[in-house]
């Protein structure tokens, strides 16, 4: 008898050229015939690794500004095909076949390119743009077609992908290629897509070849999933399990299609990060959600046991993007009864429901008996597919301790899990030492060091998460984090501050001395400023080390700036520091991605630090209390998706203001508050807004009369869906939807639900008609004190 169970838990570039002494490039005579050469090298770029292996390809465009007046880059780019022709990186042109005759001498040149090949030069003492790209899984196969430069590593696509499609924004001209995620006739995760991107802006260098070398770093577009399986001790599974009854893993709720982009912004030379399409689920059966109410289920692929880390039965791994929602595990126990066990982990933590392009992502999951799959997470960079994949300690259950010595015995015991379950007041510092691949999971709990120095001292690898509090000390010279030569410290959330010193002068909060540091959120502070300087990041200026942000919030710091003394600038490459608060005494600097990229936030600091960084396509993930008002910059393009979450304006004014181009969708609630001259929203002068769903309302002023719900002040609004209302009238008028008296600007309804107000009546003092032609305002509901008026298209 066969039985089932389902457990739901919660390169380089050579050429003798130009010489430069600093920023603008020495006119030098170019001696004619000397190309430019690739190489897929890193040596000059952080966290970088040969990403492309010795008879790999890639296809390049060389984008230049054309003339010494211009600003921004030629539109018609210079495209050729190259291939890595040794292990250190170094590439060759070739003329789009990947077979060619390699041992006949007749087809190539002195340095060793495809005499019929296209080469790159330098077509002046500006800056070029060389942005390159591969697919990783295909980068040795060939599937050119001669004559066409069609194959799968070509930037022209015979239907290319537009990104209105997604991005409300004609005006944009990004191309894309679709990869098709689903692995259903599929053997491996070497038949996925992996397609990689390098991007590397520069002028020529210097008379040298070596000084015209261009780096390209290739780097994953999108990412990857692994899933790693034990069987603990106090599983309640009575005999052995083995790999062959871990039948299948699903991950539930990610995107079946992908979406890179290969065309510049020409203005900046920036490209658009990857995206993909979101899941419709009106498309499944009430039957197929019953099942899976997150709609697509994926398969993994199965690694070799040699993939596997030490510990586990088994390896999963598939490469993905979008929200991973849930994973879904099949397994049999192996006595007589086979029963059949389909355990669904539902991920909930933000960090690993939104994918990120280039981040590996990996589950550690522990099958028992009628319980949980234990879970502990784990992010990393995917650099290469051939990095080896450990679980850094993660095999054995963490020791849990609440107080200094359970601490330090654990880590005198070479314990490399930790997690705390109290505060723990430490009298001397928190050393881990060398050698050691250490995770300290704060849990909520609060470190505080009453000893002089660092209250944790890295010599080793150490990772801590777990949003609590790590406080340095007050009174010497005091330090919450100080990382030594060599070691290496990735801090993914918590709260990290330091005290002033004996004389009330600033310490630093996070310090290196040779070590790495790399920072993927939390908020971060020092109490008192040094020389007017809070080193809240600091660096030995002999033996500084390295500092990478790609997250986290800063106290009266800018992590662009870098060090005090070396400067340079912390902040990761696709990243940038915005400025997410001023009350005049404190500001806060916040780390984000840049622009074109999405978020998902849930707090009214995130939102705005998404808003202020130019992210495009932002997603609610809960309700937000705004203190203060949302302003949408000019020259921005935004999408907001309410996604069922509520905006609630806690001050006077306008909850969001648009100067550019904002889109709403998604079902939702802007509330504008009450109790002063309060606005659900506000379209400016010059701006548009596009209003698609949600509800919108406002209370009352101070003095119990009405708001205006939607205002405009010389921008453009366009409604398609949508309720709108506001609690109370004016001199008997609900000003639901108002402009301006000398600033109108437009408002055209194409649809949507409005309460005591025909938009049909247009504006109380311009009057006009606010609907679009072709439709028409209906009343649909009057009950005495209520009349509610829906705009429709004419059927006549």
């Amino acid at each position: 008898m066969k039985l089932r169970y389902y457990i739901s838990v919660l390169a380089a570039i050579v050429l003798t050229a130009c010489a430069t002494d600093g920023i603008t490039p020495t006119v030098v005579d170019n001696p004619a015939g000397l190309p430019v050469l690739f190489s897929a090298g890193s040596e000059s770029r952080s966290r970088a690794v040969p990403y492309l292996g010795h008879n790999a390809r890639f296809v390049c465009r060389m984008y230049y500004i054309s003339s010494q007046t211009d600003e921004v880059f030629s539109a018609t780019p210079v495209e050729s095909w190259l291939k890595v022709n040794n292990t250190m990186g170094n590439s060759v042109y070739r003329d789009g076949a990947f077979g060619v005759d390699e041992d006949n001498d007749e087809l190539f040149d002195n340095y060793g390119f495809e005499k019929t090949s296209r080469i790159f030069y330098w077509q002046n003492r500006k800056n070029h743009a060389f942005f390159a790209y591969t697919d990783l899984n295909r980068a040795f196969s060939d599937d050119y077609v001669a004559g066409s430069k069609r194959s799968n590593l070509c930037f022209e696509d015979p239907e290319p992908y537009v990104l209105t499609e997604i991005v409300a924004e004609e005006s944009k001209e990004y191309k894309g290629r679709v990869h098709d995620m689903r692995t259903a006739g599929l053997d491996s995760i070497g038949q996925q897509p992996d397609p990689a991107q390098a991007l590397t802006v520069m002028y020529p260098g210097g008379s040298t070849q070596e000084a015209n070398r261009v780096p390209l770093v290739f780097s994953h577009c999108l990412s990857q999933v692994v899933v790693n399986v034990k069987v603990g001790a106090t599983s309640g599974i009575t005999e052995a399990l083995t790999a062959d009854n871990i039948t299948q893993i699903e991950m539930l709720g990610v995107s079946e299609e992908a979406y890179t982009y290969y065309e510049l912004d020409l203005t900046n030379a920036t490209y658009h990060a990857p995206t993909y399409k979101p899941i419709d689920l009106s498309q499944y059966g009430e039957a197929q959600l019953q099942d899976n109410p997150y709609g697509t289920a994926i398969d993994m692929f199965a690694r070799d046991a040699a993939d596997c880390p030490p510990g586990y039965l088994k390896s999963f791994h598939a490469n993905a993007f979008g929200h991973l929602k849930a994973l879904r595990i099949h397994w049999i126990e192996p006595d007589e009864e086979r029963i059949e066990h389909i355990t669904t982990f539902v991920v909930q933590d933000p960090a690993f429901v939104n994918l990120k392009s280039g981040t590996r992502y990996i589950f550690n999951i522990e099958l028992r008996r009628g319980t949980v799959a234990v879970i502990r997470p784990e992010i990393l960079p995917w650099e290469i597919d051939e990095t080896v994949n450990t679980t850094s300690g993660f095999v054995q259950d963490p020791r849990i301790v609440g107080t200094q010595s359970e601490l330090l015995q654990a880590i005198e015991d070479g314990v490399d899990d930790i997690t705390l379950n109290a505060d723990i007041k430490l009298d001397q510092a928190l050393v881990v030492p060398a050698g050691t691949n250490m995770r300290i999971d704060l849990n909520g709990n609060t470190i505080t060091s009453n000893a002089n120095g660092a209250a944790i001292n890295v010599k080793g690898n150490l990772t801590i998460e777990g949003n609590g509090t790590v406080q340095g000390g007050t009174g010497g010279d005091n330090v919450a984090v100080m990382v030594s030569q060599g070691a290496k410290c990735s801090i993914m959330n918590g709260t990290f501050g330091v005290g002033a010193d004996a004389n009330g002068l600033g310490n630093s909060c996070i310090y290196t001395t040779g070590g790495e540091v790399e920072i993927y959120g939390g908020y971060f502070s020092t109490d008192a400023a040094y020389n007017g300087f809070y080193y809240v990041l600091n660096q030995n200026n002999s033996n500084p080390g390295k500092i990478t942000v790609y997250g986290g919030e800063f106290e009266n710091y800018n992590p662009a700036v870098g060090d005090d003394y070396l400067k340079g600038d912390f902040v990761a490459p696709g990243y940038k520091s915005v400025l997410a608060s001023d009350n005049g005494s404190t500001k806060v600097w916040k780390v984000v991605p840049k622009d074109g990229t999405s978020a998902t936030v849930g707090s009214a600091s995130d939102f705005a630090s998404a808003v202020a960084a130019g992210v495009e396509t932002i997603k609610l993930s809960g309700d937000i209390a705004l203190d203060n008002p949302i302003d949408i910059p000019q020259n921005a393009t935004t999408t907001i998706n309410l996604n069922g979450s509520t905006i609630t304006n806690s001050g006077t004014g306008a909850a969001i203001t648009v100067h550019g181009n904002l889109t709403i969708e998604g079902d939702g609630t802007v509330s504008g508050g009450s109790g002063g001259d309060n606005v659900a929203l506000k379209v400016a002068q010059g701006a548009k807004c596009t209003i698609k769903a949600g509800t919108y309302n406002v209370g009352p002023d101070a003095g119990g009369l009405g708001n205006t719900c939607i205002y405009t002040a010389g921008g453009n609004l366009e409604i398609y869906g949508g309720t709108f209302s506001t609690e109370k009238d004016w001199g008997g008028f609900y000003y639901v939807l108002n402009q301006n008296n000398s600033n109108p600007g437009t408002i055209t309804v194409w649809g949507g639900t409005f309460y005591n107000f025909n938009p049909a009546t247009g504006d109380d003092s311009l009057k006009g008609n606010f609907v679009a032609p072709g439709y028409e305002s209906v009343l649909v509901s009057d009950d005495g004190v209520t009349k509610i008026y829906e705009v429709r298209k004419k059927t006549t």
